[in-house]
C-alpha cells in the first residue's frame, strides 16, 4: 500500500510538470498566431505595391506554417484546452485520428489539478492503447466534455486490439500490459480516486475493438 501511495505521489508531480509544459506550449502558439496577424499587414502592403510574385511566395510560406500547427482552440476553459491540444498533437504525430467535442464554460468549480490529472490519464491511456495497435489498422480517439445540468460529462473512446486485463482483486481496475508493471497501471486507480471525490464513478466498457471510459462530475468543490 505504501509503495502504491508513493508511486501515485510521484505521478502527481509528473502530471504537474506535464501541465506546466502544456501551458508554455499554448502560450508559444498564441504568440506565433499573433505574429502571423502582423504578417497579414506585410502581405497587404505587397499587394498594394503590386509585388505579386513576392506575395505569392510569402503566402505559400505562411500556409505551410499554418498547416503544420495543431488546433489551438477546443474550449474556453484553459485547462481542458491545453490538455486536449497537447494530446491532439501527440496523436497526430502517431497517425491517430483524434476528434474532440467540448462544450464547457470558461470557469469551473472543479479543481484544475483534479481535472488535469483525470483527463491526462484518460487521454494518455487512449494514446498508449492506439500505439500498441498495428499501423495498418485504423486507430482513433474520440474525447467529449460537455456541461449539462451542472454536471461535467466526460467520455473518451478509443480503438484497441488484444486482450484487456482486468484486475482480479479490485473492481474497475485494469492491469497494465506494459512490461514494467511495477511502474505502470496506476492511471485508472488515480482516476477512480478523483471521481470518488466528486461522488461519482468511472463507467468502463469495451468490446469489438473499442474501449470507452466515461464519468459525470458535479460542478462543485469536493466535500
Amino acid at each position: 500500500m505504501v509503495a502504491i501511495t508513493q508511486v501515485l505521489k510521484l505521478q502527481n508531480r509528473l502530471i504537474t510538470k506535464n501541465y506546466e509544459s502544456m501551458v508554455q506550449n499554448i502560450n508559444r502558439t498564441s504568440a506565433m498566431r499573433h505574429e502571423w496577424k502582423n504578417n497579414l499587414i506585410a502581405m497587404e502592403l505587397m499587394y498594394k505595391q503590386g509585388k505579386t510574385e513576392e506575395l505569392g511566395k510569402y503566402m505559400k510560406k505562411i500556409n505551410n506554417q499554418l498547416s503544420a500547427l495543431p488546433a489551438s482552440h477546443y474550449s474556453e476553459n484553459f485547462t481542458i484546452n491545453a490538455i486536449v491540444q497537447n494530446s491532439a498533437e501527440r496523436a497526430r504525430r502517431h497517425n491517430i485520428n483524434f476528434r474532440a467535442n467540448i462544450y464547457v464554460p470558461k470557469e469551473l468549480n472543479i479543481s484544475d489539478m483534479d481535472l488535469c490529472s483525470l483527463i491526462i490519464n484518460m487521454l494518455d491511456n487512449s494514446i498508449d492503447a492506439c500505439n500498441n495497435m498495428p499501423e495498418n489498422i485504423k486507430r482513433f480517439i474520440e474525447f467529449n466534455a460537455i456541461m449539462k445540468n451542472d454536471f461535467l460529462n466526460i467520455s473518451c473512446k478509443n480503438s484497441y486490439c488484444g486482450a484487456v486485463l482486468v484486475s482480479s482483486s479490485e473492481s474497475n481496475v485494469f492491469e497494465t500490459t506494459k512490461i514494467n508493471k511495477e511502474n505502470h497501471g496506476f492511471g485508472l486507480r488515480q482516476m477512480n480516486m478523483i471521481v470518488k471525490k466528486y461522488g461519482s464513478l468511472l463507467d468502463i466498457s469495451y468490446g469489438n475493438g473499442v474501449f470507452k471510459i466515461q464519468t459525470s462530475l458535479k460542478n462543485s468543490s469536493p466535500t
